[in-house]
């Protein structure tokens, strides 16, 4: 579900996962991903920093 890929961007983010760059620049640039989730994605980016 989109809440749940929501929470899992949230949690890679807390985490500062390096590992989950590609994946979350991934669904970043998905049109056809849900607005949350992509806005989850750009925040764990944000917090991941790199």
């Amino acid at each position: 579900s989109a809440l749940l890929r929501h929470e899992l961007a949230y949690v890679l983010g807390q985490m500062q996962m390096d590992e989950a760059l590609p994946t979350l620049i991934k669904i970043l640039s998905d049109d056809k991903e849900h607005v949350m989730v992509r806005h989850e994605a750009a925040e764990a980016l944000g917090a991941i920093g790199n």
